[in-house]
């Protein structure tokens, strides 16, 4: 959690109990906002499908997608800037 919170750009597997919209809603619990997400299914499949969605709120309320995935979670403001180091 400390060192997502220090990223720009981050990805995650999903896979099991840890669906993209679960994953989405333990963030957002988490004090996580402001990223968007590019949602990868079926990599290398003929299904392969790429979504975008511009919030995590948005992707929290996804019922339907692929068994495993990888997320890619970017900062939605181009101005991010990680938090200062702790002296």
């Amino acid at each position: 959690s400390t060192r997502l919170r220090r990223r720009r750009l981050a990805g995650l597997f999903t896979g099991g109990e840890n669906t993209p919209r679960r994953i989405a809603r333990h963030l957002l619990e988490h004090g996580h906002a402001g990223w968007s997400v590019v949602l990868c299914e079926e990599l290398g499949l003929p299904d392969e499908r790429v979504r975008r969605f511009e919030s995590l709120e948005a992707l929290a309320e996804v019922t339907q997608a692929a068994e495993l995935n990888v997320l890619v979670l970017e900062r939605a403001d181009p101005k991010w800037m990680p938090p200062p180091t702790a002296s």
